[in-house]
């Protein structure tokens, strides 16, 4: 685990600066791709920043107001930088919802515009992974396995590493187009979701379980594998586009 950074005279948190690299990154990624299809990357920046502020807004008041105990005494946390003080959950609903709004707003095609965020997505989950593995957030169960990591006084699967070389592995798979070669609008963004969620359902056997298990599930796989299986229901069968971009 690595909370702090130091570069020089400077520490810095690692977790939220490993984050701010890859939504740069996931934006570049974003923006090439775009370019290279001969459309203009200008409304889906606006959406994108849109929508991440809206997220991180949301992500810190549904936290409020799930843990009203948390800023007891201390209402100035409430601007901290904090990433331990958002709720991811919340945050992704509010985001999502800014996201079809905007889409909805500006007349475009939702399916398109799905596709057009998926490197956007590929690059921001690795370092959502890695940002979590730095500050020792979502730490796996406890194992006797020679790569344990050490946390919490106990050898645990180093989890968040596991969802990295899955993360890794599907942004290969986007950097080197063979995600990308499809002709039926949303099969792109379809097949991105069943690939991550497919690996969390289940890599996320390794997590420690925070909340009630349910068949013997935890309530995060419950939810990736609905995701995946709704994903597998409703893919649009593409067709492989055998033009050059």
């Amino acid at each position: 685990m690595l909370p702090i950074l130091s570069i020089g005279p400077l520490s810095l948190p690692a977790s939220p600066l490993i984050l701010l690299l890859g939504i740069w990154a996931g934006t570049w990624l974003m923006s090439r791709r775009v370019n290279s299809l001969g459309r203009s990357p200008e409304m889906l920046d606006q959406i994108l920043w849109t929508s991440l502020a809206a997220g991180l807004i949301g992500a810190r008041l549904s936290f409020i107001l799930r843990n009203p105990w948390a800023f007891k005494g201390q209402v100035l946390s409430i601007f901290s930088l904090n990433p331990a003080l958002l709720d991811l959950l919340g945050g992704t609903l509010i985001a999502l919802a800014a996201v079809l709004y905007l889409v909805s707003k500006n007349q475009l095609d939702i399916r398109r515009t799905l596709d057009d965020f998926v490197p956007f997505l590929a690059v921001l989950a690795p370092a959502l992974y890695l940002a979590a593995f730095a500050s020792g957030d979502g730490f796996g169960s406890i194992t006797d396995l020679p790569w344990g990591v050490n946390l919490w006084g106990a050898a645990r699967h180093p989890v968040q590493l596991y969802y990295l070389i899955g993360g890794l592995a599907v942004l290969a798979l986007v950097l080197t187009n063979a995600l990308r070669r499809f002709q039926i609008p949303g099969s792109l963004f379809a097949l991105f979701l069943i690939l991550t969620t497919g690996y969390l359902t289940v890599l996320s056997s390794f997590q420690e379980p925070v909340n009630q298990l349910i068949l013997r599930l935890r309530p995060f796989q419950l939810g990736c594998w609905a995701v995946f299986t709704l994903a597998v229901i409703f893919y649009p069968a593409p067709k492989q586009d055998t033009s050059d971009e």
